[in-house]
């Protein structure tokens, strides 16, 4: 008989379940149907996914790996925001401790984004979009930590850049739901990493270009860093749920 191995988990952002080549083998290997997508007891593939047990069984998984990846990403916030409070340098200037952080997390988005291109060469659109996507959150990284544009252009107001990119975000976000079938938990991440971003934006325009919000600029300015983690932290967050949820699908298809 022969045996499935588990593929690694960008697979699955390229093969639907029911055509996910894993799946194939071990329908092959229990005398399934790999045409019709079913298993030699009558039950479709997609059914048996969805009723399988957790990866390694339900009594071996004590905890649910989504709960670890919110872990992780709170515990990351709190270390980011007690950094900034003991570090000598004001959360807006460069090179401040918050800064850092807000750069790793764009890093990470980099990162998921890089790992779906990897397995989107057989679509080039989707690919170009993942490139893309990969190489502005890496150019954003960039900036945020070195501060290309403040060293390049000094007098550049950039409002107008942040108010379009809060506008897009909304219509990029649909589409990546879309394109990778996001679930509820995925989809209530990126809403309140949007909430925080408007938050942010609002800050950011409340200091008098715009309008004036009612508090000193040095608040403002410290809000507008720490809004700006939260929102790309509950991003991040959303998109490595997307890549547990296909990591176990990927894992139950060659179970």
């Amino acid at each position: 008989m022969t045996s499935a191995r588990p593929l690694p988990w960008p697979f699955a952002l390229r093969y639907p379940i029911s055509s996910h080549p894993a799946t194939l083998i071990t329908l092959q290997g229990r005398r399934g149907d790999p045409a019709s997508g079913m298993y030699g007891d009558g039950m479709s593939i997609d059914d048996r996914a969805s009723a399988a047990p957790d990866v390694g069984g339900d009594q071996q998984q004590l905890i649910h790996p989504g709960w670890i990846v919110a872990a992780f990403f709170a515990v990351y916030v709190v270390v980011a925001l007690a950094a900034q409070a003991v570090s000598a340098i004001p959360a807006s200037e460069e090179g401040s401790a918050i800064e850092a952080f807000t750069s790793g997390l764009l890093w990470m988005l980099a990162l998921f984004g890089l790992l779906a291109a990897s397995t989107s060469t057989d679509r080039l659109g989707r690919l170009g979009f993942w490139v893309a996507f990969t190489a502005a959150l890496g150019a954003l990284a960039v900036d945020e930590i070195v501060g290309v544009h403040e060293r390049t252009e000094p007098n550049l107001n950039d409002d107008w850049v942040k108010i379009v990119l809060w506008i897009g975000t909304p219509f990029v976000l649909v589409a990546i739901s879309r394109m990778l079938d996001a679930d509820r938990p995925t989809n209530l991440a990126w809403i309140a990493g949007y909430v925080f971003h408007t938050a942010y934006l609002l800050v950011e325009l409340g200091d008098g270009e715009f309008f004036d919000l009612p508090f000193a600029e040095s608040t403002l300015k410290g809000a507008e860093e720490v809004f700006e983690l939260f929102f790309l932290a509950a991003y991040a967050f959303g998109f490595w749920l997307v890549a547990i949820r296909d990591h176990r699908r990927s894992m139950h298809a060659a179970a």
